[in-house]
């Protein structure tokens, strides 16, 4: 049985191997977004780097639309850092021009299938936002050490927050009922809900605290 369910996921997975070998660590300068871009163009390539991300977000959505496995993703991709330099359109208020994340078809294109491959609903608007929030609070981003504490909290909803509010980031961001959440742990577990995505309680790895305070954060970047 088991074999018979890995031939068919192999089946259904074009991307499923994926050499031992292979290491992929996050970028860390404006060029190597372009030589990624450039990598990915090769088939086998694109190949092994899915098929290492898809180890890192398993094979368990969340119950918002992908955007906590895309918060959980993104730092494998790119340095915190890096993207301070780099906005969605290539914009900025300042005098610098800063790098267009929008041009990079084959980064978003992997990136989307990744997060699609857990969780079905998360769309090419949902990734065109995630990535203009991104950019948009890199500074914070680069600024927080990153360390998450080894329980779930969940803030109710206030009347304000309810008006115009994003329904699918206020649940990545913790900010959702607990109704919208179903699959959380309760908060005097010892293991947080990780989506697929293996835990070392010594990595820094992305925060519902950290996400509100993204959210509340008025930056001075455009997209």
């Amino acid at each position: 049985m088991q074999i018979d369910t890995a031939i068919r996921q192999k089946m259904c997975d074009p991307y499923s191997e994926a050499s031992s070998s292979f290491q992929f660590c996050p970028v860390t300068t404006t060029d190597g977004i372009d030589a990624l871009e450039e990598n990915l163009n090769n088939e086998s390539f694109a190949k092994q780097l899915f098929a290492q991300m898809k180890r890192i977000i398993g094979h368990t959505g969340d119950a918002c639309n992908g955007l906590n496995i895309a918060y959980g993703l993104i730092d494998h991709f790119f340095d915190r850092k890096l993207m301070l330099f780099c906005s969605w359109t290539g914009e900025s208020r300042g005098d610098s021009v800063k790098y267009p994340m929008r041009k990079c078809v084959n980064i978003l294109d992997i990136f989307f299938k990744l997060i699609r491959s857990v969780n079905s609903t998360f769309s090419r608007t949902l990734l065109e936002d995630f990535f203009k929030r991104i950019t948009r609070n890199s500074k914070k981003r680069s600024e927080s050490k990153g360390k998450r504490q080894s329980t779930i909290h969940r803030r109710a909803k206030t009347k304000k927050e309810n008006k115009g509010s994003n329904s699918d980031f206020d649940c990545a961001l913790g900010l959702s009922s607990v109704s919208a959440t179903p699959n959380l742990l309760p908060v005097d577990q010892d293991k947080p809900e990780t989506s697929g995505v293996h835990v070392d309680e010594n990595e820094d790895y992305e925060t519902n605290s950290e996400h509100e305070e993204e959210n509340s954060l008025e930056d001075s970047d455009d997209d």
